[in-house]
Formats: structure tokens, C-alpha cells, sequence
């Protein structure tokens, strides 16, 4: 005869850590809602997507890209995925991509959850040489 003593505490696990992980995204999104206002664009990050690089391309498709079209932009996965693609397909004439490209994009794309693009702060602190390159070129100010 199954347990189900421990069947059932297992589902109120569950139910308690899904219900911590939505309200921490609710949090995260007021903060970004606060932050952008009725504003649902980045300059910073419509400006890089203009900007094709020949390094930090993995970085910014799974800390820029990807939370960025989905969870800021609120476009499908299909259009984010057709939006990252037409970077990095511009990036690659650049200089030639030495990663899947398709297989980066969907692993990025599946894990975003409710995660928000990375701040200007926290990129100068995760990647300061990313940053300095974006602020040379003026794409961050």
C-alpha cells in the first residue's frame, strides 16, 4: 500500500515553495514596474540589440535577452526567439559564433521563469568588461 502520509506532505511542499516563488516574482515585478513606469522598453538594451558584438554573445542572450523580451517586453518565446536569432545572426557577421546558437537561445529561453534582465549596476558588477565596452560605445551612459 503507497505511503500516502508522505505523498500528501510532499504536495504541501510543493504548494508552500510555489506559492514563496510567486511572491517573490510579484516583488521583482513591482520593483521593475516602478522602475519602468508605463514604459515596457530598456534604451540601454534596444540600443545593444542594435549593436552587433564579436564577445559576450552567450551573456546576453541568458542575462539580457532573454528575461528582457519575455518578462519585460512580454513577447511570445517565438518572437523572443526570432529577436535573439536576428542578433546573433547579425553578430556572427561580425565575428563567427563558435556555439549552437538555436540550442543557447531555448536553453535561455526555458529557464527565464520570471527573472528581469540584468541591471546596469549589477552588469558593471558581474561583467565589468562587457560594461566598459557598452559605455565606449555608447551604448550604456
Amino acid at each position: 500500500m503507497p505511503n500516502i502520509w508522505g505523498l500528501e506532505v510532499w504536495l504541501q511542499s510543493a504548494a508552500i515553495k510555489d506559492i514563496q516563488r510567486r511572491r517573490k516574482a510579484e516583488q521583482v515585478s513591482r520593483k521593475y514596474r516602478r522602475l519602468l513606469g508605463d514604459r515596457k522598453t530598456i534604451a540601454w538594451i534596444e540600443k545593444l540589440h542594435d549593436k552587433p558584438l564579436d564577445d559576450f554573445r552567450k551573456y546576453c542572450i541568458w542575462r539580457v535577452f532573454a528575461p528582457y523580451l519575455i518578462n519585460v517586453r512580454g513577447l511570445s518565446r517565438l518572437e523572443s526567439f526570432d529577436t535573439i536569432k536576428s542578433w546573433l545572426d547579425k553578430c556572427d557577421s561580425v565575428s563567427k559564433l563558435d556555439f549552437n546558437a538555436e540550442r543557447k537561445i531555448d536553453v535561455a529561453l526555458d529557464r527565464v521563469d520570471n527573472y528581469h534582465p540584468v541591471s546596469r549596476d549589477k552588469l558593471k558588477e558581474e561583467n565589468n568588461l562587457l560594461y566598459g565596452r557598452l559605455e565606449r560605445e555608447g551604448i550604456i551612459q
